[in-house]
C-alpha cells in the first residue's frame, strides 16, 4: 500500500513544482522619494518594483498634484502631465532583483506634493506572462518655501456685507450664524488672513436656500496647514404666492368697497384707502324755532318795504313841491 502511495505523491509534486512555480507569492510597487523639498527646486521619485518571480512588464496609473510639483521627465514607459502619468513599461530586465525608475518633478509652491496610484497596478511574470497580485505603497512630500513657512492660518477678520454676524468675531471663534432675508440669494464675505501670504477660500455662500445654509470660509496658511470658519446663514421662507395674490384681491376688494361707500355718502377716500372724517351732524332746529325764524325775517322785509316806500313818497312831494315853487314865482314875475 506504502509503495503504492508514494508514486502519486512523486508525482503530484512533480506537476506543481518540477517546471518551477506557476505564479509569485506576492510583488510590490513603492514609490520613494526625499521627505522635504524646497519651492523652486526639482526633484525626484522612484518606481521600485519588487517581486518573488522576474517580470516582463507593467501598466497602471499614477496620480500627482499638479498645483504644487510640475512634471518635467521621466524614465522609459512612462509619459504624462497635467496631474497624470501612464505607467507602461515593456522588456523589463530578467532578474529577480529590485527595479527602479526615476520620475523628475519640479517643486512650483509650498504645499503637501501626493503622488500615488490611482488605477490597479498590472505585473506581468517573465516567462509566461501571467498577471500577478500586487500590494502599492503611495508618497506625500512637503514643498517649503525659500525662508521658513508660515503656519497661521487665522483671520484677523471676518464680515458678512449688511450683516452682523453673531457672536461678534474674534479669530479664536469658529462658528458664527446671521440671519437673511428670503431675497438674498448669496452672501457678499471679507475675509482677511492673519498672514499675508495666507489663501482664503469660500464656500457655500451662494444660491442659497429657505432654512439653514452652511457656508465654510478655509484658510491655508504658507506651509499647508489649514483653519476652517463656518458661518450658518438662516433663510426666512418665501409666502406663498397663492396667498399673497388671495390677499391682494381681498384689500382690492375692500378699497373698491370704501370707495362706493364713500362716494354714496359724499366722503373721500385717502392714500391709505381709509374713509376721510364726515361733517359734525347738526340737528334740524325745532318747529317753533323755525317759526320765529320765518316772522323774524318777514319782518325785516316789511320794514324794509315801508322804508323804500317812504323815500319814494318824500321825492315825490319835493318833485311836486319843486314845481309849485317854480310856477308861483313865474306868477309873480308877471
Amino acid at each position: 500500500m506504502k509503495r503504492k502511495i508514494f508514486p502519486a505523491v512523486f508525482l503530484i509534486c512533480l506537476l506543481f513544482f518540477g517546471n518551477g512555480r506557476v505564479f509569485a507569492a506576492s510583488a510590490g510597487v513603492e514609490l520613494i522619494g526625499e521627505s522635504i523639498v524646497t519651492v523652486g527646486d526639482e526633484f525626484e521619485v522612484t518606481l521600485k518594483i519588487e517581486s518573488e518571480e522576474p517580470v516582463s512588464g507593467m501598466e497602471t496609473y499614477i496620480s500627482y498634484s499638479d498645483e504644487i510639483g510640475e512634471f518635467s521627465s521621466a524614465d522609459s514607459g512612462i509619459a504624462g502631465g497635467k496631474g497624470l502619468l501612464r505607467i507602461n513599461i515593456r522588456d523589463m530586465e530578467s532578474t529577480e532583483n529590485a527595479l527602479y525608475y526615476g520620475i523628475r518633478f519640479t517643486a512650483k509652491k509650498a504645499g503637501t506634493f501626493s503622488i500615488y496610484f490611482s488605477d490597479d497596478v498590472h505585473l506581468y511574470t517573465y516567462d509566461n506572462d501571467n498577471e500577478l497580485s500586487v500590494s502599492s505603497t503611495n508618497l506625500e512630500i512637503k514643498v517649503k518655501s525659500r525662508r521658513e513657512a508660515s503656519s497661521d492660518s487665522s483671520l484677523s477678520n471676518l464680515k458678512v456685507a449688511g450683516l452682523r454676524l453673531s457672536p461678534a468675531f474674534s479669530k479664536g471663534i469658529f462658528n458664527y450664524s446671521v440671519n437673511i432675508g428670503k431675497e438674498v440669494e448669496e452672501l457678499i464675505i471679507g475675509a482677511d488672513p492673519s498672514d499675508a501670504n495666507s489663501k482664503v477660500t469660500i464656500n457655500g455662500n451662494k444660491d442659497l436656500k429657505e432654512g439653514i445654509n452652511e457656508v465654510q470660509v478655509t484658510v491655508t496658511a504658507e506651509d499647508g496647514s489649514t483653519t476652517v470658519y463656518n458661518i450658518t446663514a438662516v433663510k426666512e421662507a418665501a409666502k406663498d404666492s397663492e396667498n399673497e395674490e388671495k390677499q391682494a384681491t381681498e384689500e382690492e376688494k375692500t378699497v373698491s368697497a370704501s370707495s362706493i361707500t364713500s362716494e354714496a355718502t359724499g366722503g373721500s377716500i385717502s392714500e391709505e384707502g381709509q374713509s376721510s372724517k364726515e361733517p359734525e351732524y347738526v340737528p334740524d332746529l325745532p318747529e317753533t324755532d323755525k317759526a320765529a325764524e320765518t316772522d323774524t325775517k318777514d319782518s325785516k322785509q316789511t320794514v324794509v318795504y315801508g322804508i323804500i316806500v317812504a323815500a319814494v313818497v318824500l321825492g315825490i312831494m319835493l318833485l311836486l313841491a319843486t314845481v309849485y315853487f317854480k310856477k308861483t314865482k313865474k306868477n309873480q314875475d308877471s
